[in-house]
């Protein structure tokens, strides 16, 4: 299985990819009997809450669904396209974008303003500040069975199931918009130029699994470049390989 390493081109995708990674860190902690995993979930939750706090994210959500509902539905006018899917796709876009303009903004301010939850993410800013004895109740909480956190979290992430929804499905389709072909980096350094008629949205590199090297990506609408890092000793800073690399990569213009 390959690895892919991502990078956005802008910063609606930034933004998505960042609330993916919160969403699937309380799937893959929520429930989990570790103490460990339990502060995990809690910290996915507390990114939630900071990234949505921001009042123009549910308007830049519908913005992007509303393009990409517009750009699939001018897909009808192409030959042998399979039209019922792609009305799948489209009563899919309707129905999230439906949800999130219903959004509640007062009760997604209810789970901010949660006693135990605003304590926990208050002092867990400051190093070492969530120990027991400073924070007895975090330590109660964790402590408490797994099936009382899963039916905790289920009712907090109400109010941000339809972002949830919105962010599942725009990456989807944003990402499944391109096919990654195979490239080469001379010495390490890869660069391409980008058409500015395409909504240049994520660069996707893709190396095999155990690979010696790893990309460092940067980039904007306009160009991105790659370079493909050494670091044999973890204790010591990355280096620029000056072998050339062999990989696979995406540019998703959807």
């Amino acid at each position: 299985m390959p690895i892919c390493y991502e990078h956005p081109l802008n910063e609606r995708i930034r933004v998505l990819l960042r609330l993916e990674v919160f969403f699937r860190q309380i799937a893959e902690n929520v429930g989990v009997s570790s103490e460990w995993s339990g502060f995990a979930a809690l910290q996915g939750l507390f990114g939630i809450c900071g990234l949505t706090s921001r009042a123009e994210l549910k308007t830049e959500l519908l913005k992007e669904l509303e393009r990409q509902s517009s750009t699939l539905a001018n897909l009808r006018a192409v030959p042998n396209v399979d039209t019922s899917a792609l009305d799948d796709v489209l009563a899919r876009l309707s129905q999230v974008s439906q949800s999130v303009q219903e959004l509640s903004n007062p009760a997604q301010e209810e789970v901010r303003k949660l006693d135990l939850l605003n304590t926990i993410r208050q002092r867990s800013s400051m190093p070492g500040a969530t120990g027991a004895f400073d924070l007895p109740a975090l330590h109660h909480w964790l402590r408490q069975d797994s099936k009382v956190h899963i039916r905790y979290f289920d009712e907090w992430l109400v109010p941000f199931k339809p972002l949830q929804d919105a962010t599942a499905l725009l990456l989807q389709l944003i990402r499944d918009s391109a096919v990654p072909e195979e490239d080469v980096a001379i010495a390490g350094l890869y660069q391409k130029s980008l058409s500015n008629n395409s909504p240049n949205q994520l660069v996707r590199v893709f190396l095999p699994a155990g690979s010696w090297v790893f990309p460092e990506i940067s980039g904007s609408k306009h160009r991105f470049s790659v370079r493909f890092m050494e670091q044999d000793d973890f204790n010591q800073r990355p280096r620029q390989t000056s072998a050339n690399v062999t990989f696979n990569v995406a540019c998703c213009t959807f």
